[in-house]
């Protein structure tokens, strides 16, 4: 067995060397930072303009809603023809002006009505740029994960070689049968299989984050710092509720109701009509001031009334069950963050270092001849499985993160 002890001791570095590589950091920091490609996104995606284009919409409404009536002007000319023949033909002429007035509190209930639009609006934009950040972190998580993920695929697939390069050689030395070449070869082939597919879920996801935050994102962007490397508990802070967009928008939708069955009820009232005339004939100059109104006796406005009432008892429903949906989510996905870490947290401090020794053991038993190859091979593939799934946790517990803070209303407080 002295002719094969070399290149068992190269195994074991080799082994030793990718345990102690999947954890390591990137060589360097990221380019972009969280906060910058939420940014770049809201400035990229249509649906942030179709937002502010909406906000804006809202606030010319209520600027036309503040307006006046237009007076209305009115020019009068004629021909007056007498019926005795004593008098010629004569031509009268006269100016009408006429200015509507709404009765008091119209005209402000109609202003207050939509300016509630505009707190409507603005809060559903509010929302559309909470839901836009939550999937940038997504992406982020996603593309952190994989980058993982291809490094561990890339140092099993390294290790893999270097073993079947060193199993090459014992076999021409006559230290291992062929067998066992063809073994370590089949486990090259494998780990390369697993590299590929790591790498395309890495194409894939950083082809999503730049739908998002835009094509210039280099190719070589890394997020690891999106997944959390330590188990970190939430606090109280973490779990308090903040003032979620949504609400302010459900809000803004129930005052919107109230004000405009306020302003629909006052739009029964009848609305004055001031006229000022000046007329000419021959004879006489003639010069009237006119007070009208308009009586509401057969339009009262009940469906309008009816309509409002109505979309305040849809508002007052939807608010009471995103609420409940609400606290479901966060209820859930606290769950899912600690279920999460405390399997990191278990993978972390018990699997992983159990995999390690499990994996020196064995290759130190492989290096004095008492076990084959393929146990630890096996030793190997376990330990790499147990990396797998402390990532995969870490990855559950960052999503459960986002899921929070989207249902909480914002990410300030938790790990």
């Amino acid at each position: 067995m002295s002719s094969s002890f070399p290149w068992r001791l190269m195994a074991v570095g080799l082994l030793v060397a990718a345990l102690a590589a999947a954890d390591a950091p990137p060589d360097h920091a990221p380019p972009f930072s969280l906060p910058a490609l939420i940014a770049r996104a809201e400035l990229r995606h249509p649906g942030a303009a179709a937002a502010s284009a909406v906000v804006e919409a809202a606030a010319a409404r209520a600027r036309a809603a503040a307006a006046w009536d237009n007076p209305e002007l009115e020019l009068t000319f004629g021909r007056a023809r007498p019926r005795d023949d004593e008098r010629s033909a004569d031509h009268p002429f006269g100016l009408r002006a006429t200015q509507r007035l709404p009765w008091p509190g119209v005209r402000q209930a109609r202003v207050a009505a939509a300016r509630s639009l505009v707190d409507q609006s603005s809060a559903a934009a509010a929302v559309f740029r909470l839901e836009l950040s939550a999937q940038v972190r997504w992406a982020a998580i996603s593309l952190a994960t994989a980058r993982l993920g291809a490094a561990q695929a890339a140092i099993e697939a390294s290790v893999a070689e270097e073993l079947h390069a060193a199993a090459g050689r014992a076999a021409a030395a006559g230290a291992v049968d062929q067998a066992t070449v063809h073994r370590v070869r089949l486990e090259v082939l494998t780990a390369r299989t697993r590299q590929a597919a790591a790498q395309r879920a890495v194409d894939r996801a950083l082809t999503g984050l730049r739908l998002l935050c835009g094509d210039e994102l280099p190719a070589d962007l890394t997020l690891a710092e999106t997944v959390s490397l330590e188990p970190q508990a939430l606090t109280a802070a973490g779990t308090t509720l903040l003032e979620h967009p949504r609400q302010a928008a459900l809000n803004a939708a129930i005052a919107w109701a109230d004000r405009a069955i306020d302003a629909k009820r006052l739009a029964r009232r009848p609305s004055l009509a001031l006229g000022l005339s000046a007329d000419r004939d021959r004879e006489n100059d003639t010069v009237m001031l006119s007070v009208g109104l308009d009586l509401p006796l057969w339009d009262r406005n009940p469906g309008g009334i009816a309509a409002a009432a109505a979309d305040r008892r849809r508002a007052v429903a939807e608010l009471a069950a995103w609420d409940l949906e609400r606290r479901q989510v966060i209820a859930e996905a606290i769950g899912a963050y600690a279920t999460a870490q405390a399997e990191a947290a278990a993978l972390a401090r018990e699997s992983q270092p159990l995999a390690e020794e499990i994996v020196h053991l064995r290759t130190a038993a492989f290096a004095t001849g008492a076990i084959a190859l393929t146990e630890v091979l096996e030793a190997r593939r376990a330990a790499l499985a147990v990396q797998a799934a402390l990532l995969d946790a870490r990855r559950r517990a960052a999503e459960a993160l986002v899921r929070l803070g989207l249902a909480r209303g914002g990410w300030e407080g938790l790990p």
